[in-house]
């Protein structure tokens, strides 16, 4: 039995191929249950390690390359922990923020929720359906995502931060100041569009 499993790690770690009939499942219990035992030398323990490091990157290998094929527009990221919480303070953070801002101040406006629904614009209506799916969330889950990420204040006060900058803008009747910030906006989100296709 140990040579046989050990045969196999050999091929897994030489040939990047298992030599064996057997599933992976069944592999990696057979190489994990040998590779603790006491009676198998260092050396040969190694070996089975190893196999089983082949064979575990092998079989991530496989799933992500079914997630592609099920879900091709899909991308695998790699980045530190740092950095994904960074990201996705603006990624989750900022645009469930923007939506709770939105529905509360539709919420507290004063206007009645049947009045508006008469009325319609394209904007009006992407955003609120969107909005709708967000309010339609778990309470707790989506503070959580808020407070627990360490970088949640900083997309919190960027939203705050441009929010206050377009009511001075249009308190002061700044017409140059506004394209100044739509033009900056379609610029950046232009330059996302691009990252996407490369």
């Amino acid at each position: 039995m140990l040579l046989y499993y050990a045969s196999i790690a050999a091929s897994i770690v030489h040939l990047d191929r298992p030599i064996s009939e057997l599933g992976p499942a069944s592999l990696n219990r057979g190489l994990t249950w040998l590779s603790t035992q006491e009676w198998v030398t260092e050396e040969v323990r190694a070996l089975l390690r190893q196999g089983l490091d082949h064979l575990r990157a092998h079989g991530e290998d496989e799933k992500l390359q079914h997630l592609r094929r099920e879900s091709p527009d899909v991308e695998q990221v790699v980045t530190t922990l740092d950095d994904h919480d960074r990201l996705i303070a603006y990624v989750l953070g900022l645009s469930h923020a923007i939506n709770i801002a939105f529905f509360t101040a539709l919420a507290e406006s004063g206007e009645a929720a049947p009045r508006l629904a008469r009325l319609s614009s394209t904007t009006f209506d992407a955003q609120l359906a969107v909005a709708s799916l967000v309010a339609g969330e778990s309470p707790a889950l989506y503070f959580e995502i808020q407070a627990l990420n360490q970088y949640g204040g900083d997309s919190l006060a960027a939203l705050v931060e441009a929010v206050t900058r377009l009511q001075s803008l249009v308190a002061n009747q700044d017409a140059a100041g506004f394209a100044r910030l739509m033009r900056r906006g379609q610029s950046y989100l232009q330059d996302r569009a691009a990252a996407r296709q490369t």
